[in-house]
């Protein structure tokens, strides 16, 4: 999802709604709505950040770690770490990030039957097609 606002007035208010990349980066007001107050001549370019999916620690390679690691953070285990791009742990990219996520990695990534590749953004780096979806993506340093 790509929006760009330009202020021409004295002042505006960019309003954006609960489910957006952006709005997950911040806390939101109980009605999910963040408000910010602009000036003029300010120019806000907002873009979904990229990510690679199925990366769940953003080591920039699907891999065991990534099963792993979205297992002990799901099943609150000690070790387990929230990852910083929630989209990525989405491995089947069905809005919940769950066992079948690990499993779907696991199966795809040792040539199992059943297993399948993630949908886009894979094998490189994208936006989330599916957005908004409820997760978001605060960082994800090995995409642009």
């Amino acid at each position: 999802m790509k929006a760009k606002l330009v202020v021409l007035g004295v002042l505006a208010v960019a309003v954006l709604f609960a489910g957006s990349a952006f709005a997950q980066r911040a806390s939101l007001y109980p009605q999910g709505v963040e408000c910010y107050l602009i000036g003029e001549g300010t120019e806000i370019n907002l873009q979904s950040p990229q990510f690679i999916r199925g990366d769940y620690d953003a080591s920039g390679d699907l891999a065991m770690p990534d099963a792993l690691g979205l297992l002990l953070w799901k099943y609150h285990q000690p070790g387990g770490v929230a990852p910083s791009c929630e989209d990525a742990a989405d491995y089947d990219d069905s809005g919940d990030i769950a066992m079948p996520d690990a499993l779907g990695l696991l199966l795809f990534k040792y040539h199992q039957p059943g297993g399948v590749p993630p949908p886009p953004p894979y094998p490189g780096c994208g936006v989330d097609p599916t957005e908004p979806d409820g997760l978001g993506c605060v960082s994800f340093p090995p995409c642009p």
